[in-house]
């Protein structure tokens, strides 16, 4: 089951040294987190190969830990199609590339809003 996540750099360090987070900004950030899951998933079933729609409609997120989400498939041929099939088309790898920028602004702004 071919399995995608993305972190945040430093962010385990940054939770740690905080004595006190507000919950606030962990909820806005763990909202944000789950909004640029979606994201990923809604683009990735949109360039995902279509036969007969098995593959596109079990991309999902799953594994909800605070600010932590999975993009994954329980198809067995997903990992053959998103690394091996010759079309190398890449539809997990391209969805999470693409939201790269998008997610990181996003917190960005939710820092800022907080922080105001």
């Amino acid at each position: 089951m071919p399995t995608l996540s993305f972190s945040v750099k430093g962010l385990d360090k940054a939770l740690k040294s905080a004595k006190e987070i507000p919950q606030k900004l962990l909820k806005e950030l763990d909202d944000e987190t789950e909004r640029a899951a979606l994201r990923v998933v809604n683009d990735a079933r949109t360039n995902a190969p279509v036969l007969d729609g098995f593959l596109r409609n079990s991309i999902k997120v799953s594994g909800k830990k605070k600010l932590q989400r999975v993009v994954s498939s329980d198809r067995p041929y997903a990992r053959r199609q998103e690394y091996e099939h010759p079309t190398k088309r890449g539809f997990f790898r391209k969805a999470m590339y693409k939201e790269r920028i998008t997610f990181r602004e996003a917190i960005e702004d939710v820092l800022k809003k907080v922080g105001d």
